[in-house]
């Protein structure tokens, strides 16, 4: 029973990760947040944390207009192959009873402090050269 319940578990699993296509795409890609925000960070602060834009990124991106998606953000690429190879790996754990979701966390959990270095990049990136649009 406890195979057939983790089973169905990553299913639901890669059934979200893998959703976010299909809903990114439903979106206008030019929507707009008036203003409200979900980030702790930036309503701390005042200023865009390193994820900021990366939805709106992945909305346009997934229209094709790839042009706004980098100005978003200039990192959405990474995080939609980081969605796409997770819901994958999901969907075959679910399929065939393998780990293949576990192998993908290991060199994330090594990796953790160059992670942090991306994001650190990411948002001077963005900051500096790739202004989130009004």
């Amino acid at each position: 029973m406890k195979v057939q319940r983790v089973r169905l578990e990553k299913f639901a699993l890669a059934l979200i990760l893998l959703g976010t296509f299909p809903v990114a795409r439903a979106l206008p890609a030019n929507y707009d947040t008036q203003g409200f925000t979900v980030c702790f960070f930036r309503t701390l602060t005042g200023q865009p944390c390193p994820f900021c834009g990366l939805v709106r990124a992945f909305v346009c991106a997934m229209h094709g207009q790839w042009t706004m998606a980098f100005r978003y953000h200039p990192l959405w690429w990474l995080a939609a192959l980081i969605i796409l190879a997770a819901g994958l790996a999901s969907l075959a754990d679910a399929a065939t009873g393998s780990k293949q979701l576990d192998l993908l966390s290991r060199p994330w959990q090594a990796s953790v402090w160059s992670m942090a270095v991306v994001l650190v990049a990411a948002t001077l990136l963005r900051m500096s050269f790739f202004p989130l649009p009004h």
